[in-house]
């Protein structure tokens, strides 16, 4: 199922754990009552459906990244993966693409800028050609 597909059911409640009782001194000792002992198996994670605090869409949180989260101590997210992906390209510089020339050939390519004139900017065929000449890797 898509994250972004909302549960054909209900969303269940997430269950509610039983109190931890103190541990008491011998003068403060409760008396017994007939109580079932409690389960000692682990409890199963289920995933969650959250409602997104930026567009409002509903995507499902699933039960590895709930289980992996608690184990660092982080929260759960807030922001539908596509609105956490937005956030994250907004923190990177932008792409910038300008035409130039291959340095071997002279062939009109499009590239990232030159960080520095020393540095060579090869079209596709001159590189494989380059690495194959050249590369101690491959050979």
């Amino acid at each position: 199922m898509d994250q972004n597909q909302l549960p054909s059911q209900p969303v269940p409640q997430e269950p509610v754990r039983p109190n931890i009782q103190q541990q008491q001194t011998p003068t403060q000792q409760m008396p017994q009552t007939s109580q079932q002992p409690t389960s000692t198996a682990p409890t199963t994670i289920e995933s969650k459906v959250a409602t997104c605090s930026k567009c409002g869409k509903q995507f499902r949180i699933i039960s590895q990244e709930i289980k992996f989260l608690q184990e660092k101590h982080l929260p759960l997210p807030t922001m539908c993966p596509t609105c956490r992906q937005e956030r994250r390209m907004s923190l990177r510089n932008p792409r910038q693409l300008i035409k130039a020339n291959c340095d071997k050939c002279g062939k009109e390519i499009i590239t990232t800028p030159k960080p520095n004139p020393q540095i060579k900017v090869y079209c596709d065929n001159c590189y494989k050609e380059y690495l194959n000449t050249t590369d101690p890797i491959i050979k």
